[in-house]
């Protein structure tokens, strides 16, 4: 037997939270807890009393589990040192959790964790991409003590969308509603999901290539009021992805790969770019700029219409000129 550690790294503190909570379930098993676990959180405790609680023998049974929350308080090399050289000689009957939120874990200890017989970095934070956040909502749902049909699982990630964190809290409240084994559709959740979460930039520009303004301003309105983005925050998406497909014009480029690499961007983004310049063609892109320098020089005062008209006026000139 040797002595585990495993580190929990996410820039969301609710979901860091619920994904330590689904790890440190897997490691307690069928035991009781309350015989396993011993936790350290807030902002008194110290480095040298985890150790000292990893060191310490099991009470009862063969092994201990030790959860510390909020380890990124200790985020200079010197002061996770006790923790380093924990890693070098752990405790062959405990196995420790850590929490690690805001910040860069330093180097001296990222080094011991890979060094570290059985050790590892477990990452809690949003998915990047949008498959991958479809299927991080619909691993959780599978979990849940509720089933759901196609179309309850469609209106809900639709309408957390970014707002990852509200998941758990949204499935504890659908089992306490509605019992465990039940099997939800659509129409018996839709009246329960609150109001829609925001959306990710490429959603937006999505709507706009395919021309549709409809869509094109409801994930606008989502981005403003949800994602609680400013106009001129926007406006810097939609620049950088008229700038991108502008840079495409005359490039010669054979295949995808090369075009990514020219762009600075993913292979699948850039074949989006490429394949819209070619719909549309650059003069419409040539428009399109015109229209966001006018739509920029607006938002910062040059008319008294306010920046939410404008960007929705913007938005809508664009999504036209897809069609």
């Amino acid at each position: 037997m040797t002595g585990r550690v495993i580190l929990y790294k996410g820039d969301d503190h609710t979901l860091l939270t619920d994904r330590m909570k689904e790890g440190i379930a897997e490691l307690v098993g069928p035991d009781d807890p309350d015989l396993l676990i011993d936790e350290f959180d807030g902002e008194d405790y110290q480095l040298s009393e985890l150790i000292d609680a990893a060191r310490t023998p099991p009470f009862f049974g063969d092994r201990r589990i030790i959860v510390a929350r909020s380890v990124d308080r200790f985020s200079t090399a010197d002061s996770v040192v006790p923790l380093v050289e924990y890693l070098a000689d752990p405790s062959p009957t405990t196995t420790v959790v850590l929490g690690w939120v805001k910040g860069r874990v330093p180097k001296k200890l990222t080094d011991a964790l890979a060094g570290a017989a059985d050790a590892e970095t477990i990452a809690a934070g949003k998915p990047r991409s949008g498959k991958a956040q479809r299927d991080w909502i619909g691993e959780r749902l599978s979990g849940a003590a509720v089933m759901f049909d196609r179309e309850a699982e469609r209106l809900i990630a639709d309408r957390i969308g970014q707002d990852l964190a509200r998941l758990s809290g949204l499935i504890t409240m659908l089992e306490s509603t509605f019992g465990a084994g039940t099997k939800l559709t659509g129409h018996d959740i839709e009246p329960l999901l609150g109001t829609q979460g925001s959306v990710p930039p490429w959603e937006l520009t999505d709507a706009i290539d395919r021309g549709n303004i409809v869509t094109a301003l409801e994930k606008l309105g989502r981005m403003l009021d949800a994602g609680a983005m400013h106009e001129l925050q926007v406006m810097r998406t939609l620049e950088r992805h008229y700038s991108q497909m502008l840079s495409l014009d005359g490039f010669e480029a054979v295949g995808d790969t090369s075009i990514a690499k020219h762009l600075g961007a993913a292979p699948f983004t850039a074949k989006k770019l490429s394949s819209q310049l070619r719909r549309i063609g650059s003069g419409r892109v040539g428009e399109a700029i015109v229209l966001l320098g006018e739509a920029d020089v607006d938002l910062r005062g040059r008319t008294a219409v306010p920046s939410r008209t404008t960007i929705e006026v913007l938005v809508a000139r664009l999504a036209r000129l897809s069609r």
